[in-house]
Formats: C-alpha cells, sequence, structure tokens
C-alpha cells in the first residue's frame, strides 16, 4: 500500500526536527501517544501538526518502527506474555510482585510468586491462563 504523499511531508518535518540538538524522548513519547501533543509543544506549529498526524496515523506507524526499531522489539515481547502486568512481573527483577516459572521437585511445572511456590494458573491482572511452562 503506498504512503500518501502528506504522510511523506509529515515524516520529513519530524526527521527534520529529530535531527536537530534536542531530547529525542519527548518526541519519542509524543509520536507513541505517551504524552499529548499540546500546541506549541516543540516550539513549531508544523512540527506539532507532523508529530500528532505521525502518531495517529496507521500508514506512518511502519516507519515509525523503522524509526524506533526497538517499537517492533517491545511489541513481540508484549505478544508473548497475557498482558503487561505479567510482562513486568517476570521480566522486572525490580517488580513488587515478581512471577517465575519452575519445575517443582524437578518435575511439576510451578508458577512462584516473589519466590513462594504457589502453583499460580492464572494471571491476577488479567485472569489469563498461565502456560505450563516458561513464557521466555
Amino acid at each position: 500500500m503506498p504512503v500518501p504523499e502528506n504522510c511523506h511531508d509529515h515524516q520529513k518535518t519530524v526527521s527534520r526536527f529529530r535531527a536537530q540538538d534536542h531530547d529525542d524522548s519527548i518526541l519519542a513519547m509524543a509520536l507513541e501517544g505517551m504524552i499529548d501533543i499540546e500546541s506549541a509543544a516543540f516550539g513549531d506549529a508544523a512540527v506539532d501538526v507532523a508529530v500528532a498526524h505521525v502518531a495517529e496515523c496507521n500508514a506512518c506507524q511502519s516507519w515509525l518502527d523503522e524509526l524506533y526499531p526497538v517499537r517492533v522489539q517491545a511489541r513481540e515481547k508484549l505478544a508473548k506474555y497475557c498482558c503487561a502486568w505479567m510482562m513486568d512481573a517476570v521480566s522486572n527483577p525490580e517488580a513488587e510482585v515478581r512471577f517465575a516459572f519452575t519445575l517443582f521437585r524437578g518435575e511439576d511445572p510451578c508458577w512462584c510468586i516473589n519466590d513462594n511456590y504457589v502453583f499460580a494458573n492464572f494471571c491476577p491482572w488479567c485472569g489469563g491462563k498461565l502456560p505450563q511452562r516458561p513464557i521466555e
């Protein structure tokens, strides 16, 4: 599917702004829809319009994936889990609630919570059934 011309124009505007010397994290958060783009947020109305367009446009998402490859990796990782909270509980060693898969006595599948053998079967956040194997 060809990308509409106005998408290319907005992408060029974002690229030019991105090449300037500034903190890219605010731009990345705006493009991901994590923060609202308020008028003059970037000090240039054309940049504000371009960022808003790219953030909302389905046709621009593959371009964003090329610009920020970590987006693709994050989506692929999240897709392995039932929900974002479970992903955090399994993969973040500093999470308040930590889930870990082990084999109890070397043979029985067991999900532990905060290092306690509890044989959890369902995600406490979304209710999804936990697999009888490690998620990753």
